[in-house]
């Protein structure tokens, strides 16, 4: 059983992420934001760290302190999808191609289906145990 930490300040979507990854079987803690979401990486293992958007600078603050705690953690960092492909953000885009350089394994832009979370995870917790 995988255990994986979930940082997100919306309750609901922190929820549901939650019990997703407890139906498909992975021990799971929950953080609202981002210095509760680093003191459980402080005190505990994780297999897996799953945190809100990293293109604003608290995002990219909570990677960098997750990658100066534990360098080869994998994350996954979920962002807007206009922050990928809207053209009138370039600033978000911007911080979005540096916070990617900073840390991520990986991002997921919403909206996402349970199912393409679900394969991203199991591929990531799949290349982490090889």
């Amino acid at each position: 059983m995988s255990h994986i930490l979930v940082i997100n300040d919306d309750e609901a979507v922190r929820t549901t992420i939650g019990k997703i990854l407890q139906l498909d079987d992975h021990d799971i803690s929950l953080a609202g934001n981002r210095d509760r979401g680093v003191a459980q990486i402080w005190k505990q293992n994780f297999d897996l760290v799953i945190c809100d958007t990293i293109a604003t600078i608290e995002g990219l603050e909570t990677v960098c302190q997750i990658r100066a705690l534990s360098a080869d953690l994998p994350i996954v960092s979920i962002v807007e999808n206009t922050m990928t492909t809207d053209a009138s953000a370039p600033a978000a885009r911007d911080l979005l191609g540096v916070a990617k350089r900073l840390g991520p394994t990986r991002t997921l832009a919403k909206p996402f289906t349970g199912r393409e979370f679900l394969a991203l995870v199991r591929e990531l917790l799949r290349s982490e145990s090889q």
